[in-house]
């Protein structure tokens, strides 16, 4: 359902502004909106609150602080399950620090950290760079074994793209030009038609040399002297002993990192909440307005909060602060913000509906719709016991490692209902595993027209009249909510729309055989009150639009056409299984065939059921023109 609002304004003393505003934070209730300030002679004691200099003061050193635990935090990583839980006493302690001293107290940490951060990063850096000139060298290593001592000589690596293989003529002869015949060369093919050249050369002559390469525009690799020794063979031994070296170094680094996460990462995960929750409350400052002596808020609340609100601002300021109801003017009906609070199973459905913008708030709430058809026709695309029975539990799976009332919670909540869905529906169709279940198990649909590779007319019907109740109940749902808002052209339009539809659903019955002429005559007749309806609500243009009604009902179709297209791929599995001489062949077969089609058939069906829902359905009643409702809360724990 969507929560009703009320609009509220909370004003008191001055002095309790920095408490009230807590409070609000706390209980994360509150929508706060800007005042606009009236400006005339005789408003002009009404300020917007600024920022003095005690709070931009405030502000920079919040805004210090969360930048320094924020990197911190990036260099610590993710959360470990054995980290040691943050206290309540240190909790309080630290609530009560301002942000200088917070800073003072993870200063020794931060220092220790971002030692162990650079250290890892440059470690990271050494074993990326030894690895590379290992390769390289390894290219070269049969051209210049005999090159001798390499002591007291620079050596660069170039490595040309196959395209560029033309330079490397022009490229040898400006070396040598520069260098003379102290100058060692070598090239080589390498993978993918890339050429490399190795050069050792006069250090006096290496400025030149790079110069060269650079305006040539040619990638060097300069082998670091770190790792240069006499001749090439002891330089490639000195990489290849730091590259078994540096693992070890990291892992070390790990454990130390990891050993500083147990200890600190709570209270700094702590003091980075509390820096986000003291900085909302400086930014939404502005928001407000004041007096020499008063200040005032403005907002939306649910209104199942208020009286929690009230009540709380009578037990903690014993009247110097108070909130009230407003009453609604025109302009306001267009900022009402949108909470969706459904209950049961119908609040796992929402994360369906966060797809879309959330509906205006005189609009219906979808949710209990998309809850009770999107898995009904997810079962009816997919309708494979074995299929659904593979869904469910993954499903399971999720949700007992997810959060709870997270969104991959919540999804795996419709994928339950999806699965037990899908395995209803394989129960009916008489479906385990395409035909396998027919095969080894006996297994028959309930009824005979319930068997899909032989029943194609009826489920196409069956398809078809899906889509004409739920067509129908979008536009009874305009009705409703045109009734609601006594709009009149509203209302004569839905059920002009709906008597459209029957009509010609009458005209099309009475062609059948054992149907009375009569029928097709109410078919005309509403048909035509219909079109009439629709003529005085939307003009021609509502009289062309009545074609896409039909269009909608059609799309139906794709829940036949793709529940057999997803059944007679299972089949086709178990076809070439069984025609495989070799019985293991047969089984990776069978089985391959049989994931690509459940991995399809568990997006398709979620794709197009979607699809039905967003562009069939929600477009006859649903408005996504909402805005969403964002209370002003803390973020993190009980303290932050």
């Amino acid at each position: 359902m969507i929560e009703p609002m009320v609009k509220i304004e909370i004003a008191g003393m001055l002095d309790e502004l920095d408490r009230t505003m807590e409070l609000l934070q706390r209980l994360g209730t509150v929508q706060i909106e800007e005042i606009p300030v009236v400006t005339d002679a005789d408003h002009k004691n009404i300020h917007r609150i600024h920022m003095d200099e005690t709070r931009e003061q405030l502000l920079k050193g919040y805004e210090e602080l969360l930048s320094t635990v924020e990197e911190i935090l990036g260099i610590l990583g993710d959360i470990t399950d054995d980290e040691e839980p943050l206290d309540d006493a240190t909790a309080h302690e630290l609530n009560e620090l301002g942000p200088g001293d917070l800073l003072g107290q993870t200063s020794k940490i931060t220092r220790e950290v971002r030692r162990i951060g650079r250290q890892r990063r440059n470690l990271a850096q050494d074993l990326e760079s030894a690895l590379q000139y290992e390769t390289l060298i390894n290219t070269f290593l049969p051209l210049v074994e005999k090159a001798g001592a390499l002591e007291n000589m620079e050596q660069i690596g170039i490595i040309l793209k196959k395209e560029e293989s033309s330079v490397l003529p022009v490229l040898k002869n400006r070396i040598n030009e520069i260098t003379g015949a102290e100058t060692l060369l070598y090239h080589q093919q390498m993978p993918g038609g890339k050429i490399g050249l190795f050069i050792v050369i006069n250090p006096k002559d290496l400025s030149a040399v790079r110069q060269l390469i650079g305006n040539e525009g040619v990638p060097e690799y300069h082998i670091p002297r770190e790792f240069r020794r006499g001749t090439l063979q002891e330089s490639i031994k000195t990489i290849r002993s730091r590259i078994e070296d540096i693992p070890r170094e990291l892992e070390n680094i790990d454990r130390t990192i990891h050993e500083t996460k147990k200890s600190h990462a709570a209270s700094l995960r702590f003091i980075h909440n509390l820096s986000l929750n003291r900085l909302n409350q400086l930014r939404i400052l502005t928001r407000l307005i004041r007096t020499n002596y008063t200040f005032m808020i403005s907002g939306w609340s649910p209104a199942s909060s208020f009286k929690t609100l009230k009540k709380r601002l009578l037990d903690l300021f014993d009247g110097s602060v108070s909130a009230s109801t407003v009453r609604l003017k025109e302009p306001d009906y267009d900022h009402i913000p949108t909470l969706l609070t459904n209950k049961g199973m119908f609040r796992p459905f929402e994360v369906l509906l966060k797809l879309l913008p959330p509906p205006q708030y005189d609009n219906l709430d979808a949710t209990p719709f998309i809850t009770l058809f999107f898995p009904a026709f997810f079962g009816i695309i997919l309708g494979d016991m074995g299929y659904g029975l593979a869904l469910l539990i993954i499903a399971i799976i999720i949700k007992r490692k997810a959060s709870k009332g997270s969104i991959i919670s919540d999804v795996g909540t419709v994928a339950v209902m999806a699965g037990i869905s899908t395995i209803f529906f394989g129960f009916l169709y008489g479906e385990f595993l395409g035909d396998l279940g027919e095969h080894f198990f006996g297994m028959k649909p309930v009824v005979s027209w319930l068997h899909r590779t032989e029943a194609i007319q009826v489920f196409l019907l069956l398809a078809l009249g899906i889509g004409v109740i739920h067509v129908v109940l979008g536009f009874i749902l305009k009705v409703y909510i045109s009734v609601v808002m006594k709009h009149t052209k509203g209302v004569i339009e839905g059920l002009s729309k709906i008597i459209v539809i029957l009509g010609i659903i009458s005209v099309f019955v009475q062609l059948l055989p054992g149907f009375s002429p009569i029928i097709g005559y109410f078919g005309y007749a509403a048909l035509a009150a219909g079109l009439l309806g629709v003529l005085f609500t939307e003009g021609i243009i509502g009289l062309l639009e009545i074609f896409s009604i039909f269009g909608n009902i059609l799309s139906y179709s794709r829940i036949m056409a793709i529940g057999l297209a997803s059944v007679i791929l299972a089949m086709v599995a178990n076809k070439l299984a069984e025609a495989s001489h070799n019985i293991i062949a047969g089984i990776l077969i069978g089985m391959t065939i049989h994931l690509i089609n459940f991995v399809m058939g568990v997006f398709s069906p979620t794709i197009h059921s979607l699809r039905l829902h967003y562009v069939e359905f929600f477009t006859k009643f649903y408005m996504p023109s909402g805005k969403t409702f964002k209370p002003f809360k803390k973020i993190g724990g009980d303290f932050g």
